[in-house]
């Protein structure tokens, strides 16, 4: 019966460890609209920081208006139109 109660004891730790550090990683969602090619996309995306909660949002948003590697690369380049962010690590409602 000890040995039970060290294995869920266990089991309840790691899922405890997992919620925790899923949380952490996300702790800033950013929506970035961004121009390219005359056209508008925006999106959402989630992050440790605002940097990179707009960064990876460009990542996505580029992906659909870009056709090939040298134009994503110009587009992650280009500044987005309008950033919002909310969580602990970025301001609300901030510009880029």
């Amino acid at each position: 019966m000890n040995r039970s109660w060290v294995i869920l004891l266990a089991f309840l730790l790691l899922i405890g460890w997992l919620i925790w550090s899923a949380s952490r990683t996300g702790s800033v969602t950013c929506e970035a609209c961004l121009t390219f090619g005359g056209q508008t996309e925006c999106a959402k995306a989630a992050g440790p920081d605002r940097d990179r909660a707009t960064m990876e949002a460009a990542t996505v948003i580029c992906s659909r208006l870009a056709g090939g590697m040298t134009e994503r690369i110009r587009c992650q380049n280009t500044k987005p139109d309008r950033v919002t962010c909310e969580g602990k690590a970025g301001a609300k409602d901030g510009r880029y």
